[in-house]
């Protein structure tokens, strides 16, 4: 007998639908002419075709015969269906065969490759967008650099970095807020007051979207008020901001009059600094650059962790660590870098500058120390142009 097993290993069945009388149709007739080619070398056997059920087709019914050197003999077929000895024909599938689904092996592959595209995808979006990060923090690099200009158009100097060093006064920052349409924040201030006070909340607690870098964060009013390094009074209500001011090759603190060009920048602590006075050129001073912000210290009281980064109020002149850098210890190189006066960045391996003409550089993390306290001061008589650290074609 020919078991199901049996006739499903034998691939050169031919089902087919008959005629209502049984016999063939011209259609097959035709068929049955024309395909020899295909048949195997010297196979030989039963053509068979039933109506359109192939379940039928696969019963011990139709199939009752024996199966003797490569030969179907059929020896009982209800007489519905037909079998003609001759040639083997290769199978056609049946309409009403079911689709075969996806087996565990292949859906695991094709999960496979799927994930293997998202991660040769991801690095290429990551990057994508950290450009544009870094193209929109140039752009706020740019405006601050218009604005320190055009506050020394009208003031004859370039912005005090900070009138006192207690909570009563503003950083520079504050003071170029007119130059960036940003007039109501800065006539909200009250200078009787201090400026963690309530009625100084518009002035002090307001973000300013220019001052904060894309890569870092997003502009939000939560720092804390430095307090003349106590424990403040307002925590987590102080806008923020990311950039710092060129005081000099270290933090600097004297009067305008007693000015050491070898190592002053032109915006610090008093500082009333004049366009004749950068005698090295403002192509080749730094303004403003992004400000390095170390990772908190874990063994300081939480309230004071924003004073002791570097990072609390912006616009407010109590602490200079949150609105000034210097270079004598070069550029913070990673995160982890423990130092509040550094410059450096969120983008990978450039810190950016606003210089005093106006104009944007990248100036790479590992830039001489030399280079980089030549860029700061403001008439030490060095040229760093030499193009020690600096990216090319990266300047607007």
């Amino acid at each position: 007998m020919i078991t199901d097993s049996v006739a499903s290993s034998l691939p050169w069945i031919y089902n087919v639908q008959a005629n209502s009388n049984g016999g063939l149709t011209p259609a097959l007739q035709s068929e049955i002419h024309n395909v020899p080619a295909l048949n195997p070398a010297g196979a030989h056997g039963w053509l068979v075709w039933d109506g359109p059920s192939r379940p039928l087709m696969e019963s011990a019914a139709v199939f009752a015969g024996e199966h003797v050197a490569g030969k179907l003999v059929m020896t009982s077929l209800p007489h519905r269906f037909t079998a003609i000895q001759g040639p083997i024909i290769m199978a056609h599938s049946s309409p009403s065969s079911r689709p075969r689904g996806f087996t565990l092996v292949e859906l695991l592959v094709v999960i496979a490759i799927i994930g293997i595209l998202i991660g040769m995808l991801l690095p290429a979006v990551n990057a994508a967008r950290e450009a544009a990060r870094r193209a929109q923090c140039m752009n706020n690099l740019k405006q601050v650099g218009i604005a320190v200009n055009a506050y020394h158009d009208v003031m004859g100097y370039y912005p005090q970095g900070r009138n006192t060093r207690d909570p009563m006064g503003v950083s520079w920052a504050f003071r170029l807020l007119p130059f960036m349409e940003q007039q109501s924040i800065h006539d909200a201030y009250d200078p009787d007051y201090r400026v963690d006070a309530d009625e100084n909340a518009l002035a002090m607690r307001t973000p300013v979207e220019v001052y904060f870098c894309p890569s870092r964060r997003s502009p939000a009013a939560d720092r804390n008020f430095d307090n003349n390094n106590r424990p403040p009074l307002v925590t987590r209500a102080a806008a923020g901001g990311d950039y710092a001011a060129n005081t000099g090759v270290y933090l600097y603190y004297r009067e305008t009059e007693n000015v050491d060009p070898q190592s002053a920048g032109p915006i610090y602590t008093y500082s009333k600094i004049r366009n004749r006075q950068v005698t090295d050129g403002t192509s080749k001073t730094f303004a403003v650059g992004e400000r390095h912000v170390p990772p908190p210290d874990p063994s300081v009281p939480e309230e004071m962790r924003h004073v002791v980064q570097g990072d609390c109020a912006f616009l407010a002149a109590d602490s200079p660590w949150g609105i000034f850098a210097d270079t004598r210890r070069g550029l913070a190189n990673s995160s982890s870098d423990h130092s509040r006066s550094k410059y450096g960045s969120e983008h990978p391996a450039v810190t950016l500058f606003a210089y005093l003409d106006g104009h944007i550089d990248s100036v790479d993390n590992n830039t001489d120390l030399d280079v980089l306290n030549w860029l700061c001061a403001i008439g030490d008589g060095n040229d760093p142009n030499s193009g020690i650290g600096l990216e090319d074609g990266d300047n607007s």
